[in-house]
Formats: structure tokens, sequence, C-alpha cells
């Protein structure tokens, strides 16, 4: 007996989803870095990647 394979991505990886989720990381390093400074990057970036995950999530649809 063989298990039914599991597709991850039936239509493709969604790279449109990944490079404004990534886009939206970098954007809010810079704007975060530049308002903040660079005192506080480990900071900015956990913050930058929660919207970016989020930003990724909403244009999954």
């Amino acid at each position: 007996m063989t298990a039914k394979a599991i597709i991850l991505a039936p239509n493709g990886f969604p790279w449109r989803s990944a490079a404004i989720g990534i886009a939206v990381i970098l954007a809010c390093m810079g704007v975060g870095l530049y308002v903040i400074g660079a005192g506080s990057v480990g900071g900015t970036f956990v913050v930058s990647a929660m919207i970016g995950n989020a930003a990724f999530a909403a244009s999954l649809g």
C-alpha cells in the first residue's frame, strides 16, 4: 500500500505574494531604521517580519 502524495502548491509557488512579502519587509526595515535608529535592529526586524507575513498572507487571497 502506497501513500498518496501531498501537493502543497497545486497551482505553483506564489512568487508574486512572496515578492510582496519580501518588499514589505525591506520597506519596513528601511523606514524603521531611519525613524528609530540602528540601536534596535532586532526589534525592527521582528516587527517588519510580522507585517511582511501579514502582507504575504493577505496577498494569497
